[in-house]
């Protein structure tokens, strides 16, 4: 019996995986092989970690504008961070699972981006969902991903999810801008 088969981890052997629970190793030359300065060869750091050492760097410089009440107005990255990082918590603390979805629905704006880094952070597979779906598009893409959060730009998005009874549900979260 080949042993190595037996410790083999799904997804390994292939150049990628479409199964959120099957990992696909990082394959990196030997270190006595790296070229110093070459990305490729950069010891690998989660999405969260490469966010945190930027906001580190730039913490109180602006990172993010938007139009409010007719006034345009900067978020910090610390500023971004800190309501990325209370999302984040608020997911946790509503038992939000990992690799489970986090429906997002809305236009382009500082929330949708807030809800999707939170859900990074917890694990969580963020899902955009299209604001032109209708009711039963967007109980598909629920039932589908596993969402256990729906975060809703308006209160007409959000009456596309809520009146679906979805039990995998959680919270819903509208935000109007």
């Amino acid at each position: 019996m080949d042993t190595s088969e037996e410790q083999k981890l799904p997804g390994e052997g292939t150049l990628w995986v479409t199964d959120v629970h099957e990992v696909r190793p990082i394959q990196l030359p030997p270190q006595e092989e790296r070229e110093e300065g070459n990305p490729a060869h950069m010891t690998p750091i989660t999405l969260m970690d490469a966010f945190d050492n930027v906001c580190e760097k730039l913490g109180d410089s602006p990172y993010l504008h938007s139009k409010e009440d007719g006034e345009w107005k900067a978020w910090t990255f610390n500023e971004y961070r800190g309501y990325i990082k209370q999302a984040a918590r608020a997911m946790i603390k509503l038992g939000v699972e990992e690799y489970t979805g986090v429906a997002i629905m809305g236009f382009n704006c500082k929330q949708w981006f807030v809800a999707d880094i939170a859900s990074l952070y917890v694990g969580a597979i963020a899902c955009g969902v299209y604001t032109t779906n209708l009711k039963d598009a967007c109980k598909y893409i629920c039932e589908d991903a596993k969402a256990q959060i729906v975060f809703a730009e308006n209160k007409a998005q959000l009456a596309k999810f809520s009146v679906h009874e979805l039990e995998s549900i959680k919270a819903y979260v509208c935000w109007e801008h």
